[in-house]
């Protein structure tokens, strides 16, 4: 929300911006990134322009935002055009056509389910991949970013293709190992080098999702990013993640990227809870959200092919799909030509 107000002193004259970005209701509060620009006044070439994440609903916090911006901009009886600005931006966002009811007999905004991977990934979805530590799922996922990004088939399965860009959120490993996996994934496809400014990397530094909310979605709007991988959930949600409450606001922040059109994929881990061979999971974790909040959910498991240590068949278990109907489970090959060599990765 930009608020545009005119101001006519001796000291200052024109008009003094107030922008509110990265607006959210959380637990009563209303939070969000004020940034206040007055005009360039005639004893100075710069306009000093104060920044703040202000909770709008607190008269503390805009109270400490008014003794900031005095201090930094004088000339100007701020206290009056603070209060009118929050008391604006505050109504116009309660207002918005966003919380108005919509009716559905009437509505023509319907548009077609859209899938990453036809039948199986739903694309502005939330995804999870889920198994045992070891079970390969990261080296599989990141192909299939790599695949979506070239516009190619991910072993054997069409990928839409629409123009991607990946964001790889990352609470587990390092950038280096990121890297060389892409390296040898990249020659496991045969190509000699892999496209700039489509696969980008973040490293989270174990910072839960909900409180990097405001710079990813700044990354995923700048780079215009429309798949966003979440390796691994244990550390993303903030909490443990067999709590319903800390798996509910983790699925209310991945909403959030869903509405910018961005299809998230989440890998997580399983706790052992008593679930055996004849008895695999059917979600990670204790709390039931995380097959409930999720479109679709995929067990993977993997085991060595003729017990050689460089091939692996990984399969790929449809737990939930509530977009479409069940998809079979799919399985692949992973072969590793050790040990910094080529990953070659076909359909099994």
């Amino acid at each position: 929300i930009r608020l545009s107000m005119p101001v006519e002193l001796q000291e200052v004259r024109g008009d003094i911006v107030f922008l509110f970005e990265n607006i959210r209701p959380v637990q009563g509060k209303l939070e969000a990134d004020v940034t206040i620009t007055p005009p360039v006044s005639p004893i100075t070439s710069e306009n000093h322009e104060v920044h703040r994440h202000v909770n709008l609903k607190s008269s503390s916090g805009v109270t400490a935002l008014t003794r900031e911006v005095k201090t930094a901009i004088q000339g100007v009886d701020w206290a009056p055009l603070i209060s009118r600005a929050v008391s604006l931006a505050t109504r116009a966002i309660f207002d918005s056509s966003e919380d108005a009811p919509v009716d559905l007999a009437v509505s023509n905004d319907e548009e077609p389910q859209t899938w990453l991977i036809d039948s199986i990934i739903p694309s502005g979805s939330n995804v999870v991949a889920f198994g045992d530590g070891g079970s390969l799922k990261s080296i599989p996922l990141q192909s299939l970013l790599m695949s979506s990004v070239l516009g190619r088939s991910w072993a054997g399965y069409h990928i839409n293709t629409q123009e991607h860009r990946v964001l790889i959120l990352d609470y587990e490993n390092t950038r280096a190992t990121w890297l060389r996996y892409q390296k040898r994934l990249t020659a496991g496809m045969s190509l000699g080098t892999f496209p700039e400014n489509k696969l980008s990397y973040l490293s989270m530094n174990g910072i839960p999702l909900v409180d990097k909310y405001e710079s990813v979605q700044r990354a995923i709007r700048k780079n215009a990013i429309t798949v966003l991988l979440i390796d691994s959930a244990g550390l993303a949600v903030g909490g443990d993640p067999s709590d319903s409450q800390a798996t509910l606001q983790y699925f209310n922040t991945l909403q959030k990227f869903n509405d910018l059109g961005v299809t998230t994929l989440t890998i997580a881990h399983v706790t052992k809870n008593g679930s055996s061979e004849r008895n695999p999971p059917r979600q990670p974790y204790g709390s039931t959200y995380w097959h409930n909040s999720s479109r679709a959910t995929y067990y993977v498991e993997s085991e060595r092919v003729d017990d050689r240590p460089d091939l692996y068949s990984v399969t790929f278990g449809c737990r939930k799909m509530n977009l479409g109907p069940m998809p079979d489970d799919f399985s692949m090959r992973v072969q590793f030509n050790d040990p910094e060599g080529a990953i070659y990765i076909e359909r099994g």
